[in-house]
């Protein structure tokens, strides 16, 4: 009976509950779900959109949430370190027989040059996040995806946006 009352507080008192009730994958909404509420704590906006409720891969489910941290985490850290008006990001998982994992955050403008380098193994003056975006580049490289990049204007400020697609139908 306690947990019954534990989760019904929780689902009405809780920002982010919907995405543990919607029928996602359990491993990845609460990934989500932790994530939500540390940048919550981090005082940045945070719009997001779940519906990973196709993904019965054990592999790639792990994948996906080192995807997601990853770029979670870069967004997380570019919104600290600068100064923009709005500290805002947008976070959208959706899968429909490709799998597709979109990360978007204030940001200033980013050239295509820069973005290669991004996902460069070896470029000059790497940073650990750029480390971890090539190991983002190797796991879609083996999923058979492909990564966008984009650059949006959003409420009068530039919003960068990474965007993965995973053919979810893939088996290792």
């Amino acid at each position: 009976m306690k947990y019954i009352k534990y989760y019904n507080d929780l689902m009405e008192n809780d920002r982010y509950a919907d995405i543990l009730s919607e029928n996602n994958n359990p491993l990845i909404a609460g990934f989500l779900y932790s994530k939500l509420s540390f940048i919550e704590n981090n005082c940045i906006e945070v719009e997001y959109s779940i519906e990973a409720d196709k993904i019965s891969d054990n592999v790639m489910i792990s994948d996906v949430i080192k995807i997601l941290g990853i770029l979670i985490d870069n967004a997380i850290e570019e919104i600290k370190q600068s100064h923009y008006t709005h500290k805002c990001m947008e976070i959208k998982v959706q899968g429909d027989g490709k799998l597709k994992l979109e990360v978007g955050n204030v940001c200033k403008y980013i050239e295509n040059e820069e973005v290669i380098n991004f996902f460069c193994k070896e470029s000059p003056n790497k940073e650990d996040k750029e480390l971890a975006l090539y190991c983002v580049k190797e796991i879609v490289k083996k999923w058979e995806g492909k990564i966008h990049i984009e650059n949006r204007n959003k409420m009068g400020e530039n919003w960068f946006y990474i965007i993965i697609e995973l053919c979810a139908n893939k088996r290792l």
